[in-house]
């Protein structure tokens, strides 16, 4: 076989990047040789004269005006607004959630500390709607604290929580943001007498010692504690974890009683899906928008679905996930969209994620980031979610409101 024909049986139509001519795919090739042998790129191919191998979005551009009798650098033009456009909304969806930097961050962060002072990690999770997840690192005996907001965005600094009500405070949310806090300040003193007891109950286990204390004792009891917070395990200890609010779940945390189902549909399917005739309407409206942003027609949709009655958590998570790019550990992998008229693209996402977690040999619905702390698993081996008969174990409500462990 040629090197050529090869290629051809390697060659793999994958996601447009945002701005490619209307009629253009992009195309994943192999490097058959050389010191590149095995890996990827990208060409792009298509136009009225079905060009080939073409390098770059602009030269696609360029090449698509030319055939077409249009403006060449008019249309670039176009191309480089569009670009500052996207990076605008982008810029304003790190505002949202506080991952800027420098002077915007400052910015926010002084907001926030100028009506409340630096605000207490330990309280962060009673901020309503707030939890953190806490990892003890043995090889560094340090512990790692992660705050988690209602969006499941994750935050490793207190500053970076700071910068999120900020952004708020300064957008006309002063008064919302005065509640919480001010609720969170004052649960957070009826349970341990002050905002300054001395500790930090989130780095602490139930006896009061330090988690890398608890390492080096050897005591049975408290060594059994810390496999607790380091693997988020059962343990008969976890009544004494209660008052140090929500970690990582353990696996009591979770039930299979709360209905979750998964149905695969894809973007050139337009059957109506079985049991999902509340959300038909939701998910035909993200098909038609990633068509018409030149998805591939065969990439896969996951709708789940569940009941907001019996889990407010499902409400949150249910929804249209859509096939990504690439695969995650070796299978497919889906992020949750939806249609946002706000946005310049008609679409939202969020940081969830419909995933095969190959450490611990499970489906996963959760962020990409913190696998530990995963909103439902089913350990049914599948190659897709979508052909899982076994039960989704599905957080429970009252982990989120302090009532796991």
């Amino acid at each position: 076989m040629s090197r050529r024909s090869q290629a051809n049986l390697v060659d793999k139509f994958v996601e447009p990047p945002p701005g490619l001519p209307q009629g253009w795919q992009a195309v994943e090739k192999l490097y058959l040789s050389g010191k590149y042998a095995g890996g990827t790129y990208i060409r792009f191919q298509g136009g009225l004269k079905n060009t080939k191998g073409v390098c770059s979005v602009n030269k696609a551009i360029e090449k698509d005006a030319q055939d077409r009798g249009l403006d060449v650098q008019a249309e670039l033009a176009k191309y480089e607004q569009f670009k500052k456009a996207q990076e605008d909304e982008k810029e304003k969806e790190r505002e949202r959630n506080g991952t800027v930097k420098g002077e915007k961050f400052e910015q926010f962060v002084e907001a926030f500390e100028s009506e409340f002072g630096k605000l207490e990690a330990a309280v962060v999770p009673k901020i309503p709607g707030w939890t953190c997840v806490v990892k003890y690192l043995p090889t560094s005996g340090q512990t790692h604290v992660s705050y988690i907001s209602p969006e499941y965005q994750f935050y490793g600094m207190v500053k970076s929580v700071e910068a999120v009500f900020g952004y708020r405070m300064l957008n006309g949310d002063l008064a919302a943001v005065k509640k919480l806090i001010e609720k969170a300040r004052a649960d957070f003193i009826k349970e341990h007498g002050s905002l300054e007891p001395g500790y930090n109950p989130l780095r602490r286990l139930s006896d009061g010692s330090t988690l890398q204390e608890a390492a080096e004792s050897g005591n049975a009891d408290t060594l059994q504690e810390l496999e607790d917070f380091k693997n988020g395990g059962d343990a008969p200890t976890r009544t004494k974890r209660a008052k140090l609010g929500p970690k990582i779940p353990f696996a009591s945390d979770y039930s299979e009683e709360i209905p979750l189902v998964l149905v695969q549909s894809s973007l050139k399917q337009t059957e109506p899906l079985p049991d999902a005739s509340s959300v038909a309407e939701s998910v035909a409206t993200v098909r038609s928008l990633l068509l018409a942003r030149r998805f591939r027609a065969g990439s896969d949709l996951l709708v789940v679905l569940g009941h907001a009655a019996l889990h407010r958590g499902v409400e949150k998570v249910a929804g249209t996930y859509y096939e990504m790019g690439e695969h995650f550990n070796g299978r497919k992998c889906f992020q949750w969209v939806q249609a946002s008229p706000e946005a310049r693209s008609g679409l939202s996402c969020l940081a969830l994620y419909v995933y095969w977690h190959a450490e611990v040999s499970r489906w996963q619905l959760g962020q990409l980031s913190d696998p530990e702390a995963c909103l439902a698993h089913c350990a049914e081996d599948k190659p897709s979610p979508a052909e899982l008969t076994a039960p989704w174990s599905v957080l429970k409500e009252d982990f989120f409101s302090g009532g796991g462990h």
